[in-house]
This record gives structure tokens, C-alpha cells and sequence, in this order.
């Protein structure tokens, strides 16, 4: 079984890996440099002719100098406004303008398809990724999922030649993005817990709390019988700690948390005891000999 870690890494896999074969996506090399002067020489020296690789080798701060500045197939709505406004207009084998960012000052090139087998050590696949096209468009803002369903599609495995047998490749397709809301769905719930562990480390229990009862929902949704189970038993315990915070340390006096309780002992703020207790109820109505929650 896939341990917390695995699915979390797989969770940021999923979303930001970059598919080659994407209409908005095209082939950048990228400068990273330290001020705006040296940036300006830079970018002259583009201008006059000079390799924009041989440039990014010597000067970039970006870990992408080594390959001189290319940075793959980057879909450009997932870029910031400033840059995606610099690329605006661009043709392949053009370097932008210089664009001022939180790390230093960038200056970035649109890779020639005749450049794209050295780039990438290679011959280019038969890519979209903007060879001969001018990018004299803004790319608007989607929400259709297209894009993401597309992604979880291209993860699915699939017989060979499915593309030519159209009732395999409907019969593929139907299988997203259901299929894929699912497989997230495992990823936030098992996000959400983890994140609220982390808060109850910390001691922060209304956050906590917060995330605790977004995975108790997708559990709900999913019903994931064990796991209503689990979570209903740790709101009731983050819920009893977070009245603890409210009452025994937030207003703690020397008869706190001594047994038998005095009145001075007894909680004066009542609401995350409440919910503790009628959180754990179903649960011990279901399970009556758990004596760790009783």
C-alpha cells in the first residue's frame, strides 16, 4: 500500500507535470540574471546575434543554465501575467524583453524547431509546442477542464492502436474524469489528513479541526466506512483538546486538570467539549465496547 508520502508526491505529479503535445504549450529557454544592467547587456548581445545557450551557460543564475536555459514544453497559461505578456507577438527563435520578477530579471526565448533537437539532446518529438507559429495571442482564461481531463487521459493505460478503433477510444474517454475525481479525491483526503496532523502538532486545533472535517466529508462522499470511523473519533479528540486550549490553558488556575474536579476545575467555555461528545456519539452507538472512546 502507498505510503502518505507516495500519494501526496503522485497528488503534485498529477497536476504539474507538463504534457508536450498541449496547443498552449511551447519550448522556452530561460535567463535568470541579477540586475536589470547586466540584463540589458544580455539582451543586446541577443540582439546582435549571440547564442542565447552559450549566454545562458555563462550568466544565468536559473538551475536551467546547465542546458543552456532550456526549460521544456511550459503551458503558457500557467504562467504570470508579465511573462506571458513578454512571449505576446514572439516568433520561435526570438528573445522577449526583460521581465522583472521576485528572483532577479528574466529574459526569455521561444525555441526554433531547428534548434529543438539540440536543446534537448535529441530529435523533437512531432510536438504543438509552437514551432512556426507566432504567439500573437492572449491566452484566455479556461474553464471548460478540457486541459486537465486531457492530462488524466494521457495517464491512462491503453491498448495499442486505440486510437484507430473509435469505440475503444470513446470507451477510454468515458472512463475520465470520473475516474480521475476519484484518484484527487483519495489525494485531498489523504492531503487534508496529513495537513491537519501537522496542526494538532502544532497545537493549532481550529485549523485542525478545519481540515479534519474535509477529509471526514470526502469520506462521507466516498463512503469510506473505516475511515468516517477514524476521523469521527480524532474530530472528537481535536474538539476536546481545542476545549482544553479554551478552558485549562487559556484560563488556567492551580486546580486545572486535577481529578476529582473541583468547580474552579470545570470548563467555563462548554461549546468544544459539546462537540466533542456529540461528535463520538454515533460512534459509539455503532461501537459500544470501544472503551478507548468511552
Amino acid at each position: 500500500m502507498a505510503s502518505r508520502r507516495d500519494i501526496l508526491a503522485a497528488a503534485g505529479s498529477l497536476f504539474y507535470r507538463v504534457r508536450k503535445t498541449t496547443p498552449l504549450a511551447v519550448p522556452l529557454q530561460m535567463m535568470l540574471l541579477r540586475s536589470r544592467s547586466e540584463a540589458g547587456d544580455i539582451l543586446s548581445r541577443l540582439q546582435s546575434g549571440a547564442s542565447f545557450e552559450a549566454l545562458a551557460k555563462q550568466f544565468s543564475l536559473a538551475p536551467s543554465a546547465a542546458s543552456g536555459g532550456y526549460i521544456g514544453h511550459v503551458d503558457l497559461p500557467a504562467l504570470a501575467p508579465p511573462f506571458r505578456q513578454a512571449l505576446r507577438g514572439l516568433s520561435p527563435g526570438q528573445a522577449s524583453e526583460i521581465v522583472e520578477s521576485s528572483s532577479g530579471f528574466v529574459i526569455l526565448k521561444v525555441v526554433a524547431q531547428n534548434q529543438q533537437s539540440q536543446t534537448q539532446g535529441g530529435t523533437a518529438p512531432n510536438s504543438m509546442g509552437g514551432e512556426g507559429i507566432s504567439l500573437n495571442y492572449e491566452p484566455v482564461t479556461a474553464l471548460s477542464g478540457l486541459y486537465e481531463t486531457q492530462r488524466l487521459f494521457d495517464r491512462l493505460s491503453k491498448p495499442p492502436d486505440f486510437e484507430q478503433d473509435l469505440q475503444t477510444n470513446c470507451q477510454l474517454r468515458g472512463q475520465e474524469p470520473s475516474g480521475g475525481i476519484q484518484e484527487i479525491a483519495t489525494y485531498v483526503f489523504e492531503a487534508n489528513h496529513v495537513w491537519a496532523q501537522l496542526l494538532s502538532f502544532q497545537g493549532d486545533m481550529p485549523r485542525a479541526i478545519d481540515r479534519f472535517r474535509e477529509a471526514y466529508e470526502i469520506a462521507v462522499l466516498r463512503d469510506l466506512k473505516g475511515e468516517q470511523a477514524d476521523l469521527e473519533k480524532k474530530l472528537s479528540i481535536a474538539y476536546f483538546r481545542q476545549a482544553q486550549d479554551e478552558n485549562w490553558v487559556k484560563q488556567h488556575n492551580p486546580e486545572s486538570s486535577i481529578f476529582p474536579l473541583s468547580p474552579k476545575a470545570q470548563f467555563k467555555v462548554t461549546s468544544g467539549s459539546e462537540k466533542a461528545i456529540q461528535q463520538i456519539l454515533p460512534h459509539l452507538t455503532r461501537s459500544p465496547h470501544d472503551w478507548e472512546q468511552r
